[in-house]
């Protein structure tokens, strides 16, 4: 080990820390508001049914040079109970211009405060077929979008899409916005001629009238309001089929050449998830649209999944990226979302966890355990890493908005719940399970309690423990665990503590826990059922260990805390019984730097089947930064597998001018193949101030390429740079007629270099003020990320008129969090002095971070 290297770093964190927090005042340690109880939150029930909508057809016609639509919507409906005089509908936004009973009825209706109530001259009795038509005009500014290419992006193609979860149908037509109410629908959707339309369900019939053309959707099974879809926009359309059913990709004109390149692996993936069900697909077509500046990655619209652009992949970008796992986990909710239905927004996991969980079962499919596990291993760290902020239950009815029942416990947690729960029963019985759940219930509306009862009838197993402690508990087990070779006894012997925050008289988590003993002569593998605190558990063995390894098959989610000696995990490295536990060894190595650690770090680099064990070691080998360590990286630049590559080249963004390194990168730069790795390997200049850094990053702003990621990467690199000089490329970049997410890039980006560097703040602050009252959402919302990232005080009052009046939601609230930061950094909590200290105490960690990296560089040279 290099003792004087390790002295520098020991004496560069310390400096660090004692520099950085002197004069912060107590609550500055924490960047995170204290979790709020439970008891802070409202809670939310299920509305009232009075009656049982059995049909909608809606009828539309949309005008997209004025952004706006007529309708009229028909509803068929059965009273719930008797005398039934008045129904509430949510209408927002909209005006409404009449209300009729096609039977000749006359009714009453009274549209305020974003509600209609439709009163009926005499009370309707129970089960009494009724039927009311309702017209009105919108020009809705959440719910429905038009992509505005005129006034905004005049380079791109019109387009119209839906997007409406949780509580958005009301913004284009009346409805009861909520999904406890499953209907046939029908769209009948009037568009000027040269248009194509997509909507749920199969084209009935299409009919053109002068410049106007009428397409008539009908979806048969019946579903919620919010899975109601309707695209218009300008598309190819190619087609391929599953089982006979109609299996669709509409792509923008003059795409189609790459859609079945990246959506073409659909068909397999209905088949895979039918058999794994247990339930064939149940509709009658299945189609998927790409449109323009789509609000998510992919909505799970019934039988017309609406994914974003990104999803149609050019010949280039597919060398080494694909969006299979967003198609997959679309696709699933067919099944799990569409079919069968959370009742209620506190049951989200029942839609957004099986969908989360199917994707692994796709790795599973296409690429065996291991990729299995390291799908499942990411999901844990995505779930575990936000846990870090706050927990809830995956099922409550607690929260302060619906929206935000779309997070990491809803999705990759539930995942994770769904994988445990496959463990403890099985294969064969899970997916019995499964069978079951969508048997009974589809289509139709569920709770948890629904997936619990099919368990228990199916396997005869009680489900309460698990269900209580892992769905309707917060949190997951920590685990402290220790062993020792009794050679006496023969015998490993293994503390286990559980380390959790707990409530008050709330119990430890009982699950498995699996402990895997490897000796030169034998492998043995037992589980223990963990129930208490504190556990001491033997195994027997007939010698000293070479490795103890805990749940290496993450067969429980949780967090393990386990010392290990650099031979049981260099041990784990080669001979690990499963990829996590190779992955995990590497990472602990990371942290060593002896001789035998780095030959077998690089021997994993170089000789591995799986490519994301390559990748570990490339970003451990990072890390102990050695001349042997970066001689390897330098020679992986050449790999044929472009992933791997992507990691070397990101990892030797790490040796601060370097020139052998900057060499090797810019070659990359030049000759590389893979805008993936081109990415990569600008940022990694930018971070190691190669020479001649500047020119190269400006000629990257010209870079075309997938999803813009060289021009993204160098918009971001270039800020790094911290040199005003820089600063005319980011007020090019921000302004017409740059792609979306290049302008927003560039807008961030000029908040920040302007706070830096202390020059062009007047010039700045003005240009985000304008574009904060740009008509596209994504161009407000980025204004108001550079105006935080400014942090000038000028902007809080334009910034509250946003956060009292934007139409959006989240624009209101990022416009209201920027302000609370701004103030925040400027002066209300931190007083003058402080503030000074802030500036001087920045430009000291900043050149003692120069420093660093240029005696590191040096001393890495000289143990070469």
């Amino acid at each position: 080990m290099n003792l004087v290297r390790y002295w520098i770093r020991l004496l560069f964190i310390a400096c660090l820390f004692a520099d950085f927090t002197a004069g912060f005042p107590d609550h500055a340690a924490s960047a995170f508001p204290p979790k709020l109880k439970d008891d802070a939150y409202p809670r939310h029930y299920r509305p009232d049914r009075s009656v049982d909508f059995e049909h909608m057809r809606l009828e539309i016609k949309v005008f997209m040079s004025e952004k706006r639509i007529e309708g009229t919507i028909h509803y068929r409906f059965r009273p719930l109970h008797d005398n039934v005089r008045q129904i509430r509908f949510d209408a927002e936004e909209m005006k409404i211009q009449a209300v009729q009973s096609p039977s000749g009825r006359d009714v009453k209706w009274n549209h305020a405060d974003n509600a209609l109530h439709v009163t009926f001259p005499a009370p309707l009795a129970y089960g009494q077929e009724t039927e009311i038509a309702i017209q009105y005009a919108a020009s809705p500014a959440e719910g429905m979008y038009f992509t505005d290419s005129k006034h905004v992006y005049p380079q791109n193609p019109d387009q119209l899409y839906t997007l409406v979860e949780p509580y958005w149908s009301s913004r284009w037509y009346p409805c009861v916005d909520y999904p406890n109410d499953r209907m046939v629908t029908e769209m009948i959707v009037t568009a000027p001629k040269e248009f194509d339309t997509l909507s749920n369900g199969l084209l009935v019939k299409s009919i053109e009238s002068g410049e106007w053309r009428t397409d008539h959707w009908k979806q048969e099974i019946p579903h919620v309001v919010y899975l109601v879809s309707l695209v218009v926009g300008k598309f190819d359309v190619v087609k391929d089929e599953w089982r006979g059913v109609p299996v669709e990709y509409y792509v923008e004109k003059g795409r189609g050449a790459d859609a079945r390149p990246s959506m073409g692996k659909t068909p397999e993936m209905i088949e895979c998830f039918s058999n794994y069900y247990g339930c064939p697909y149940p509709y009658e077509k299945y189609a998927q649209v790409a449109v323009r500046y789509f609000g998510a990655g992919g909505m799970e619209h019934t039988t017309a999944t609406t994914l974003h652009e990104f999803a149609v992949i050019d010949e280039e970008a597919r060398l080494d990226h694909d969006e299979d796992w967003l198609i997959a986990h679309e696709l699933a909710h067919q099944w799990f979302g569409d079919y069968v239905t959370c009742k209620s927004w506190g049951e989200l996991w029942l839609n957004e966890g099986f969908a989360t969980y199917s994707e692994c079962i796709w790795a599973e499919h296409v690429g065996g355990r291991d990729l299995y596990l390291d799908h499942l291993w990411d999901d844990m760290k995505s779930y575990i890493g936000s846990s870090r902020h706050y927990t809830r239950a995956i099922v409550t009815n607690q929260f302060d908005d619906a929206d935000e029942m779309f997070d990491s416990h809803s999705y990759p947690k539930a995942g994770c719940v769904l994988h445990m729960l496959r463990d403890q029963l099985g294969d064969v019985l899970f997916r019995k399970c499964l069978s079951n759940y969508l048997s009974r219930f589809a289509p139709g509306l569920v709770d948890t309690d629904d997936f619990m009862e099919i368990i228990e009838e199916t396997t005869g197993r009680p489900m309460d423990r698990f269900f209580e402690q892992w769905i309707y508990r917060p949190g997951h087990p920590k685990i402290q665990v220790t062993h020792e070779w009794l050679p006496e006894s023969k015998r490993v012997k293994l503390t286990v503590k559980q380390t959790q925050t707990r409530a008050e008289g709330e119990p430890p988590f009982a699950f498995p826990l699996e402990v895997e003993i490897d000796s030169a002569s034998e492998s043995i593998r037992q589980t223990f059922e963990i129930t208490k605190l504190n556990e001491t558990l033997f195994l027997a063995g007939e010698e000293a260990p070479k490795s103890v390894v805990i749940d290496p098959f993450l067969r429980v989610l949780m967090e393990v805390e386990h010392e290990k000696s650099e031979d049981m995990l260099l041990h784990d490295l080669q001979y690990g019984s499963s990829v996590i536990v190779k992955m995990k060894a590497i990472q602990a190595l990371a942290q060593k730097t002896s001789g035998r650690v780095i030959d077998a770090l690089i021997h994993a680099l170089n000789h591995n089947h799986f490519w994301r064990i390559q990748e570990e070691a490339a970003y451990a080998l990072s890390k102990i930064h050695f001349g042997k360590a970066r001689k390897a990286l330098l020679d992986a630049c050449n790999h044929p597998n472009p992933k791997i590559r992507r990691a070397v080249v990101s990892s030797l963004g790490k040796y601060y001018k370097n020139n052998e390194v900057n060499e090797a990168l810019k070659h990359v730069y030049k000759n590389d193949d893979s805008i993936h790795v081109i990415a990569e390997a600008v940022r990694s200049l930018s971070r190691n101030r190669a020479e001649g850094v500047y020119t190269l990053l400006r000629g990257g702003l010209e870079r075309e390429s997938y999803r813009y990621r060289i021009r993204l990467a160098a918009l971001d690199a270039l800020v790094d740079l911290d040199e005003a000089k820089v600063y005319p490329a980011l007020v090019k970049f921000a302004d017409d007629p740059y792609p979306r997410n290049v302008r927003t890039s560039a807008m961030r980006g000029m908040g920040k270099l302007a706070y830096k560097t202390k020059r062009n703040n007047k010039e700045t602050l003005d240009l985000l003020l304008k574009y904060m009252n740009s008509p596209a959402e994504s161009i407000r919302d980025a204004a108001i990320d550079g105006l935080r990232a400014l942090r000038d005080e000028n902007a809080i009052p334009p910034l509250q008129r946003i956060a009292d009046d934007d139409p959006n939601k989240h624009i209101r609230e990022q416009a209201q969090s920027a302000i609370n930061a701004i103030r925040q950094e400027r002066g209300s909590e931190l007083s003058a002095e402080n503030a000074k200290k802030v500036e001087e105490l920045e430009k000291k960690i900043e050149k003692l971070h120069d420093t660093m990296k240029e005696l590191t560089q040096k001393i890495d040279d000289l143990s070469q």
